[in-house]
């Protein structure tokens, strides 16, 4: 694992400042990895665009996936940036929002809607058994299916059971499938998410094969208070 920590330096009067900030992320971040038990190496940079950076830095090494980690995702311009980056990286990217305080051993339960064409996600599956083997307590995952509100209780109770079992070729965490019927996904997820302490999105696939936001996980990132993951798998 390499932590990179990249000082942008607008202004003379601001050296000292940033250089001080730089040195207490890397402590903070060192501290956690060493109670982890996390094999890492940190790099510390200084550049004049943070985006490029990143891309640089993860090319150099050769990085299978980069975590992102974000304060919000409510700015248009921010999302627009993280999709350039995403299609620029060679490998997977994944963007954590959390609020202050936050932590991957207090998760006890995690939201993953699902539904569309994508069944199984690898890099989703390696983030719920690895989020497993770190947890305090018990881990369990709701996996959310929202129809439209005239579906037949025949066709939900179908589509639940069908869920049910291709859900279990992704994870070895206890699971279950809820479907919800609602017109409104975005909102049903966000109502939703309320209960859970994680909520686990995934980038869209355009019709040009670049990775996107999408509406709906557009709206839920800017709307859910729940600590959130959004995934961007390669290939």
């Amino acid at each position: 694992m390499l932590l990179l920590n990249i000082t942008l330096l607008d202004s003379q009067d601001q050296e000292t400042l940033q250089f001080n900030t730089t040195a207490e992320i890397l402590r903070l971040s060192m501290t956690a990895a060493l109670r982890g038990r996390f094999r890492v190496e940190s790099l510390a940079t200084v550049a004049q665009d943070p985006w490029t950076e990143i891309d640089r830095v993860a090319r150099s090494h050769r990085c299978a996936t980069v975590l992102l980690g974000m304060k919000s995702l409510a700015d248009d311009g921010v999302r627009q940036r993280l999709e350039n980056l995403a299609n620029r990286l060679p490998g997977n990217v994944m963007i954590l929002r959390a609020p202050a305080g936050w932590r991957p051993r207090s998760v006890t339960k995690a939201l993953v809607p699902i539904g569309g064409k994508v069944v199984h996600n690898a890099l989703r599956a390696r983030l719920l058994n690895g989020l497993q083997r770190r947890v305090e307590g018990r881990l369990t995952i709701q996996y959310l299916l929202v129809m439209p509100p005239e579906t037949k209780e025949r066709e939900r109770a179908r589509a639940e059971r069908l869920w049910s079992q291709l859900v279990t070729d992704e994870t070895r965490v206890p699971s279950e499938v809820q479907v919800a019927l609602s017109d409104d996904v975005p909102g049903a997820i966000i109502d939703a998410s309320r209960e859970a302490d994680l909520l686990v999105l995934g980038l869209n696939q355009s019709q040009a094969h670049r990775r996107v936001f999408g509406s709906t996980v557009t709206r839920v990132a800017c709307e859910a208070q729940t600590a959130l993951i959004v995934i961007g798998q390669r290939g």
